[in-house]
């Protein structure tokens, strides 16, 4: 046998220590690219110690941080999309990413108990398909170089390690477990046949308020005017930029033939700026503990809206009668799931719904079963079912919301 050398010297001694130090790490190297995505994110939040850092718990369940953060960033683009200004609310961004957590915690408890189940292998299908389809808009054909073209696989982890597969579960299960799975027809007994008549009965009531940016427009009050200097401000960060087009001596148009352009651009930006402000402001008050929607109405400039009693049954009607009657935004699936989840009585503000160019707040204020003996009536096959499955789901969320309250850790690293 031969025996390796103990060294001797201290230069051997250091050579020997660098070294074993390079192949430790070219070896974590090697581990992290060939183990798969989603195992490679669980073993960096175990070895950095992630995975005991929560935002507090739902019930009894903690809210790891990278979901809280998965919600959160969820909430950020809606809010990003409809009310720029709320975007950068923070208290407004929590509170909206807590009840999302919660939202999809008693929408897992409901598929769990469904039998209901979205899996890893599904979802990891369809990033693979939504890989392919990025790569084949992005090859060379579409006149991008070959230098700038990522392989699908570099698009697949980028695609499924940008978000929590655990988010993701939930998410596609929230999203997919009533459409196609709750609502689906079943074949009815006649027993049910008749509870669904019943059900016929079921009435709302509600409030609402409407109103499109234009009619918004007119609450904003005055633009403050446009300056000299705010126009030259403009116009040479345009040029620095190299925004502007060049005149006929290859240089950039001179601000006197701008200065229209570049005044109406900067008045319409004010005019945006305000009106964010004041959407903001709207959905403040909305999510206000003492919620009002006279307040709402009041900043919109808009009166308030009745509808009494309406039958529950007639949100989701296909006859053109009855939709002619009732407001579109009442058989929006975003409303339709809003009566699940949202409480009846004072202060209950549900929205906002959109319809076209109008936005709609709606105070929800009774539901209520009228009296009435509808037993034997008449009732076509699978009509409206999926109603009767949302007056059941709706008392469920309410009970499961009481039963899984948000436990806030206001020390949990962000």
């Amino acid at each position: 046998m031969i025996l390796e050398e103990e060294p001797v010297s201290l230069a051997q001694k250091i050579y020997r220590v660098f070294a074993g130090l390079f192949i430790a790490v070219l070896v974590v190297m090697l581990i992290f690219t060939f183990i798969p995505g989603d195992a490679e994110q669980n073993l960096l939040r175990t070895i950095t110690g992630q995975d005991q850092l929560t935002k507090g718990k739902v019930g009894d369940e903690a809210i790891p941080i990278d979901y809280f953060n998965a919600a959160r960033l969820e909430c950020y683009y809606m809010f990003k999309q409809r009310y720029p200004a709320a975007a950068d609310d923070r208290s407004m961004l929590d509170n909206c990413a807590y009840n999302q957590v919660r939202s999809l915690k008693v929408d897992r408890v409901l598929g769990t108990a469904a039998g209901y189940f979205v899996s890893d292998l599904s979802i990891k299908e369809d990033i693979s398909n939504e890989a392919r389809r990025i790569h084949s808009q992005t090859g060379t054909s579409a006149g991008y170089a070959s230098d700038e073209v990522r392989s699908v696989d570099e698009i697949y982890r980028s695609i499924l390690l940008s978000v929590p597969m655990h988010y993701r579960q939930d998410s596609v299960l929230s999203s997919e477990m009533y459409e196609r799975f709750l609502y689906t027809d079943v074949k009815e007994t006649e027993e049910e046949q008749k509870v669904r008549s019943e059900l016929e009965n079921v009435r709302l009531t509600l409030s609402y308020v409407s109103f499109s940016d234009d009619e918004l427009s007119k609450m904003i009050g005055e633009i403050p005017q446009i300056t000299d200097e705010e126009i030259q401000k403009e116009y040479d960060a345009s040029v620095a930029n190299k925004t502007i087009p060049n005149g006929a001596d290859g240089k950039p148009q001179p601000l006197e033939m701008r200065k229209a352009i570049i005044f109406n651009k900067l008045q319409s930006d004010a005019k945006e700026k305000k009106l964010s402000e004041l959407k903001a402001k709207i959905l403040s008050t909305k999510g206000a503990e003492n919620a009002n929607l006279v307040a709402i109405g009041i900043i919109a400039g808009s009166k308030i809206e009745e509808l009494n009693k309406i039958p529950l049954s007639s949100l989701n009607s296909q006859a053109k009668d009855v939709k002619a009657e009732l407001p579109k935004f009442l058989s929006s699936s975003s409303f339709l799931k809003d009566i699940t989840n949202m409480s009846f009585g004072k202060s209950k503000i549900g929205g906002p719904y959109t319809d076209k160019d109008k936005t709609f707040y709606v105070e929800f204020k009774d539901l209520s079963l009228e009296s009435g003996n509808s037993v034997g009536k008449t009732v076509a096959m699978n009509d409206n079912s999926s109603n009767k499955v949302r007056m059941f789901l709706y008392e469920i969320k309410q009970s499961l919301n009481g039963i899984y309250p948000i436990q806030r850790n206001d020390k949990s690293v962000e």
